[in-house]
């Protein structure tokens, strides 16, 4: 039997005090070279919008995949969460059964390799709010880690393993981003029967017994794609710029990407790089592209903290720099962003900082020890919009192009009554 009552009140004192909030995946557009200034081509959204039609409408669509039609038991501001979302909906196996541990318990960290400024301000966070629950009673020992050194050669097999240690080693909760949903569920669902819950940070696994913390992928794309196709017009050429091809994030988002384009036939897709979330990756993916592809870029949509490699890109070939759908802005990107203003620049982009995001994903897993119930194995988070009217709050002062620094934390990532309505209990 696992013990109840007074860890629920610790836990509830220290998600009181934590700062909520958002994070991870970003883009922006092309910079100047030395002491030029940027020469946008982004749209000027002061000009006359033709009549577009669909195109520059997110749709509104039922989830994908919920079987059980779980998702309109839910309160309607958490329905309206799950527009479109991609990935299988199933009760929680956490809803009537508590974990195997209760406080203080053991906690494992299976994360992806630490190949860009939002992962290291992840894991920095992880393990500072470790320590905080630490000074509280909540959890016990150090905490354990697996995070493969290299992005380039790491493998679901090598998670999975990794995973595998954790518990072995005894974890009674699992902190994971996974690189490959559909081969994490057999481990996680195995770790599950022992009583041990696996809360996922960004990635999808499609168990009961995982918590998938996250954006829903259809809208933390769709919302921004629909508004740049605005500024657009509804036409012109658009690149994507993806983190690693093949895993579970990368293939809903540009899904749902797709589903958007549909309706706006005359916006192109010329091509897909994947710049691995790194800058220097995407630069010289980005530099070898534009080397084939002569005609006008009007438009960039990147998928994971990579914008300051796009702004280079860009720069380095002498290009003007494209309307960047910046989806995980950080320092850097929006540093572009705001010298680009006086060229008359206008951006799109989706803030999220690795604080917000790990506060909030820590919340959930502690509620989780705590007992309070979840109800699905799904906790979308509903994206929040960064454009020229309140860019002012997100630039970091004193942070340039070539800072590694997060953005400004503006408001959190998921308002505590809001992730209430994914629990049973919340507050036990």
């Amino acid at each position: 039997m696992r013990a109840s009552g007074s860890p629920g009140a610790v836990r509830a004192t220290i998600r009181g005090a934590a700062v909520l909030g958002a994070a991870s995946l970003a883009i922006t557009l092309a910079a100047c070279s030395g002491s030029g200034s940027p020469s946008p081509t982004g749209a000027d959204t002061g000009s006359a919008t033709p009549d577009l039609g669909a195109c520059g409408t997110a749709p509104v669509l039922p989830p994908q995949d919920d079987p059980d039609d779980l998702v309109a038991q839910l309160p309607q501001a958490a329905q309206d969460a799950f527009s479109g979302f991609p990935q299988p909906i199933l009760a929680s196996s956490w809803a009537e059964q508590l974990p195997a541990a209760g406080a203080p318990y053991k906690v494992g960290l299976a994360f992806l390799p630490v190949a860009n400024a939002w992962a290291t301000a992840a894991v920095a966070e992880i393990e500072a709010d470790f320590e905080k629950a630490k000074q509280a009673g909540l959890v016990e020992g150090d905490l354990l880690v697996q995070i493969p050194a290299d992005a380039a050669t790491m493998t679901a097999a090598d998670q999975i393993a990794g995973y595998n240690k954790l518990v072995e080693d005894g974890a009674d909760v699992i902190l994971m981003y996974p690189l490959d949903g559909e081969a994490m569920k057999a481990p996680v669902d195995a770790a599950g029967e022992k009583g041990i819950p696996t809360i996922t940070i960004v990635g999808n696994v499609p168990s009961s017994y995982a918590v998938n913390v996250g954006n829903n992928p259809f809208n933390y794309v769709a919302q921004p794609m629909a508004q740049a196709a605005r500024m657009l017009g509804g036409q012109g050429n658009l690149i994507v710029v993806a983190g690693i091809e093949g895993i579970s994030i990368t293939t809903v988002s540009l899904d749902a990407a797709k589903q958007v384009l549909e309706s706006c036939p005359d916006i192109k897709v010329v091509g897909t790089v994947y710049g691995g979330y790194s800058n220097s990756v995407t630069k010289s993916s980005l530099v070898t592209f534009l080397a084939s592809h002569p005609e006008q870029i009007d438009a960039v949509l990147q998928i994971g903290t990579m914008g300051a490699g796009v702004w280079d890109a860009f720069a380095s070939v002498g290009r003007p720099a494209p309307l960047v759908i910046d989806l995980g802005t950080t320092a850097a990107s929006l540093a572009y962003w705001d010298q680009a203003l006086g060229s008359g620049y206008q951006g799109v982009g989706v803030p999220e900082t690795a604080l917000q995001v790990v506060d909030s994903v820590w919340d959930v897993l502690q509620r989780v020890m705590a007992g309070e119930q979840p109800i699905l194995n799904q906790i979308p988070v509903a994206p929040k919009l960064v454009t020229n009217d309140n860019l002012a709050k997100y630039v970091v002062p004193g942070e340039g192009t070539t800072s590694q620094a997060d953005t400004q934390s503006v408001g959190p990532w998921i308002d505590g009554p809001f992730l209430d309505l994914f629990f049973n209990n919340p507050g036990a």
